[in-house]
């Protein structure tokens, strides 16, 4: 059989009579004479077995189209329930369609700006892209009921971003504020996202967002100070799948007598160990990051510039 992507209007009309049964999908083609349904019936015995995608597809196709009765003929004349979406910046936007499908995707990007949309798309993978762009075109109308239930679904998600009324007019620091809140996997894709696509605000962003990783990038008499208040079982387990260098540049900051505690610690914790354990253990050191960059003690503007001097 054709593959599903190439199906003429009289396979689809095949699968469909196929997977409704013939009693179902008869009062569905009023408009089709008998002519018309023995070519279908023809069709039918000659497309044979058909891919569960392939089956899925076509409904989906078809629950959009025949729906298109009740579609929302006047945006002027209803409240546009995607209207949250403007109050979203693009990074939002991303995170809040990352484990969406890409029809949902395309529905929602659909009600944005053509402009906005274009930007958007631009930053998501290029399999995702695709994908999203294709749905994008095979949407003419949407139906009231599925516009609905979709927006209804992301806005009440879209209540889990942090202030996301006031972020889009908050620039890098209050996309900073964002990345605080999101989890540790999240927050490396925003900003490897940031580093792709836009370096110099993934540079403004960094001055105001601490990682773990960024402990790297400062200087040994900081360091000194930041790791006396960490106890040694929190740098133990924080140090859990770290590069050997990154390894070494704690251990060499720590006090002999510090050393030995920590090495005590780690023996403690050898093999594998509970990803949120290890994950707790870093944010507890880059908390107290936070409280030196807040006495003025730390300053990633300056580290990520190199104005320091020895």
């Amino acid at each position: 059989m054709a593959e599903e992507t190439k199906l003429s209007g009289l396979e689809k009309a095949a699968i469909l009579f196929k997977v409704l049964g013939p009693n179902l999908a008869r009062p569905l083609f009023k408009s089709l004479n008998e002519t018309d349904i023995m070519k279908i019936r023809s069709k039918m015995d000659e497309i044979g077995n058909v891919s569960f995608e392939s089956r899925k597809k076509v409904l989906e196709e078809f629950y959009f189209n025949f729906m298109s009765e009740k579609m929302v003929k006047s945006k002027e004349h209803l409240a546009n329930p995607f209207a949250f979406l403007n109050d979203l910046m693009d990074e939002q936007i991303l995170l809040l369609l990352r484990e969406e499908t890409a029809k949902i995707s395309a529905i929602a990007l659909a009600q944005l700006p053509a402009d906005r949309v274009a930007k958007i798309i631009t930053r998501l993978d290029p399999e995702t892209q695709g994908q999203v762009m294709i749905e994008m075109g095979h949407l003419v109308d949407i139906p009231l009921e599925g516009i609905e239930s979709i927006a209804s679904d992301l806005a009440e998600k879209a209540l889990g971003l942090p202030k996301f009324h006031k972020i889009s007019t908050g620039g890098s620091e209050s996309l900073a504020e964002l990345l605080d809140h999101l989890d540790v996997k999240s927050e490396k894709q925003v900003l490897d996202m940031l580093s792709k696509e836009d370096p110099q605000l993934a540079m403004d962003v960094k001055k105001s967002h601490f990682t773990f990783e960024d402990l790297s990038l400062i200087p040994d008499n900081l360091m000194r100070e930041l790791l006396r208040s960490i106890e040694a079982s929190d740098i133990a387990l924080a140090l859990k799948g770290q590069p050997q260098e990154f390894k070494d540049k704690l251990y060499n900051n720590l006090p002999e007598r510090a050393q030995i505690i920590l090495e005590d610690e780690l023996r403690l914790v050898e093999g594998p160990q509970p990803r949120r354990l290890v994950q707790n253990a870093q944010q507890a050191i880059v908390d107290k990051v936070k409280e030196l960059q807040k006495e003025g003690k730390i300053n990633m503007a300056d580290i990520l510039e190199s104005d320091m001097i020895e």
